[in-house]
């Protein structure tokens, strides 16, 4: 993406087939869908917010053109506007029932304390209204993690483009050059097509800070490891994680100069015993 600049339109206009004979954007998008897991990561939420809009009614006629000619050929987004209509028809129909289905209260005429409402007619009734109650608020849940996940990958992205912005324009202080950024998400060596994350540690960067993406949060304090093959390199024990929606982020910060070039790996000890592995390459520019 050297000379094109990835904006949220962009991404937009490419995901719809809308960029025209525009190659050069084309092949950027691509090469940083390869490169960058936080790229391919805002590029599902932009796929998202475009089929929340189409189930919504809120695209133009010639994104709809757009999107049914172009956007739904993969199999997957078809399956994933599926599963997002299902939800939303599901959050409807839930709602609805509850409402068409309170009981309604007779009279006993027959008792001496004519005129008493009885509350429980049907407990079968009760029971269906208590169960469409727990799957509303259990999608609505879930619902909401999603949503919180989407943002905060977003909210990552804007940030990420005002850094290049201000690299390029030259803005960026001396001390935030100091600091190289690595985003770490998916464990393991074998990741598919998908490339290692790398990094390239620049002249005069004194440290490498790591944010590691964890599914759960740990139980406590973790140990932190650099290995390259077999031989430990740097090791830190203590390290706190941060609760965040859906799990936690470990953050360490590495002095440069232990980095290795070539394939690395971040071990995560946690305190149970378990281990994952975090893969990455490092390239140092002389």
């Amino acid at each position: 993406m050297d000379d094109c600049l990835i904006g949220e339109e962009e991404i937009r206009s490419y995901l719809l087939g809308r960029i025209g004979a525009d190659e050069k954007l084309s092949a950027a998008i691509d090469m940083r869908m390869l490169a960058d897991p936080e790229f391919s990561m805002l590029i599902d939420v932009i796929e998202d917010e475009i089929i929340e809009d189409y189930i919504d009614g809120e695209l133009s006629a010639a994104e709809v053109e757009a999107m049914e000619s172009h956007f739904l050929q993969p199999p997957e987004r078809q399956s994933k506007l599926w599963r997002t209509r299902w939800i939303s028809q599901q959050l409807r129909s839930a709602a609805g029932e509850m409402i068409t289905a309170t009981p309604k209260m007779p009279v006993r005429t027959d008792s001496p304390e004519r005129g008493r409402v009885l509350l429980f007619r049907s407990m079968r009734t009760w029971t269906e209204i208590a169960a469409g109650l727990a799957l509303v608020s259990c999608t609505i849940y879930f619902w909401n993690q999603q949503r919180e996940l989407r943002l905060a990958v977003k909210q990552s992205g804007q940030e990420m483009a005002q850094l290049e912005q201000a690299q390029a324009s030259g803005s960026i202080t001396a001390k935030q050059a100091a600091v190289i950024t690595l985003n770490l998400n998916v464990p393991g060596l074998s990741r598919g097509r998908k490339a290692l994350p790398e990094v390239r540690l620049m002249p005069g960067a004194a440290s490498l800070h790591i944010s590691i993406a964890l599914s759960a949060r740990p139980a406590g304090p973790m140990n932190v490891q650099l290995k390259q093959g077999a031989v430990v390199i740097w090791s830190r024990d203590g390290v706190e994680a941060r609760p965040v929606s859906g799990g936690a982020v470990l953050a360490v910060d590495l002095p440069t100069a232990v980095v290795p070039e070539g394939t690395c790996s971040l071990i995560v000890n946690a305190p149970d015993g378990g281990e994952l592995s975090y893969w990455f390459k490092a390239t140092i520019v002389q």
